[in-house]
């Protein structure tokens, strides 16, 4: 069976760390379907992002309705396909945590306090592709931070970043459309629970 913060700081890249913020999201991809006929495979495609080494976060509901005999695999900013294991996922949350063996990044900093107006930016991966849209923070709730930001679907799981000057933290992944997003509180406490099982 699956077992189912820190002060706004500015974030410093060093060579064993990030060298953009861009570094830090990955694509994920798994298998949703197999034609019989063409024998061709029909991937659900999503975003990612690193919370600590070897860890990327992700919405539970890009790998939810995977070929569970198939890997689930990322693609980040070196362009190299890697697979990785399903750690930790908790559907009535929609994060999932997906662990890499022998490949890993430095943690990164989650937003602890998030204010009406805050300018926020998402950065997706799609195909190999880097995406970025901009907005604002204009509603906060205890599950869930509403943006501007337009987003679509495919953006499941990207990194909401929150902008204060020089200051960039991490305030939260997009969940779902609308520009619905799981604030930075509730998925510390889902990587928390993941660390401390």
């Amino acid at each position: 069976m699956l077992r189912i913060f820190c002060l706004v700081l500015v974030l410093s890249f060093s060579k064993s760390s990030f060298s953009s913020d861009e570094d830090l999201v990955v694509e994920v991809r798994a298998t949703f379907y197999k034609s019989p006929r063409t024998n061709k495979y029909k991937y659900i495609k999503g975003s990612g992002f690193y919370v600590r080494r070897n860890l990327i976060l992700t919405a539970y509901h890009v790998i939810e309705k995977r070929v569970k005999s198939d890997p689930i695999t990322v693609i980040g900013s070196d362009f190299n396909e890697v697979e990785v294991e399903l750690v930790y996922a908790n559907k009535f949350e929609d994060v999932a945590l997906l662990r890499i063996v022998g490949h890993g990044r430095n943690v990164v900093n989650f937003c602890e306090k998030i204010n009406y107006g805050d300018d926020a930016y998402l950065i997706t991966r799609v195909d190999g592709e880097v995406v970025k849209k901009s907005g604002r923070i204009n509603h906060i709730q205890e599950r869930f931070l509403i943006s501007t930001i337009k987003t679509r679907p495919g953006y499941s799981g990207s990194p909401v970043f929150i902008k204060r000057g020089f200051s960039i933290c991490i305030g939260g992944m997009h969940r779902l459309s609308g520009s619905r997003h799981a604030p930075s509180w509730r998925l510390k406490r889902a990587i928390k629970k993941y660390l401390n099982r």
